[in-house]
């Protein structure tokens, strides 16, 4: 499992291959530790160092309350970073993060043996399976 390539960009590290940690039946990736870290790419003293043109950007407006206005300068500002810089690093985390919890399906021990179980020792075709792949056989030809 790898991670999104629109969720890789900007992150200043790679996961280096077979770093992995089962948890209670779930497998991590993502969990950084320092032995598996590869830098590359923006890391965060050179982000705004140089201007990268070749990446075209998008605009994004937003009406919010003065509370939340304030309480995201003051984060931004204990970070270290622009508003800007600070609210899309946010919003973009927090949208892989979805898209991630969207896209994997976590399985119990119990439905993991099922599974492994079912490509194991797949059922007998039925008939109305079998009569399917003749009508798919004979409208694109041999598979």
């Amino acid at each position: 499992m790898k991670r999104s390539p629109e969720c890789e960009s900007g992150r200043g590290y790679v996961w280096q291959p077979g770093f992995r940690a089962a948890v209670e039946g779930r497998l991590f990736l993502d969990r950084p530790q320092s032995s598996h870290i590869v830098p590359y790419g923006s890391l965060p003293y050179t982000e705004n160092s140089m201007k990268q043109s070749a990446s075209p950007t998008a605009r994004l407006e937003a009406r919010l309350p003065h509370d939340v206005m304030e309480r995201l300068k003051r984060a931004a500002e204990i970070r270290g970073r622009s508003l800007t810089d600070f609210v899309v690093s946010a919003a973009d985390e927090a949208a892989c993060r979805t898209l991630e919890e969207a896209e994997i399906i976590r399985l119990s021990i119990e439905g993991q043996r099922q599974i492994a179980a079912a490509i194991l020792n797949p059922p007998a075709p039925t008939p109305a399976l079998k009569k399917a792949a003749k009508r798919y056989r004979e409208m694109f030809g041999a598979v």
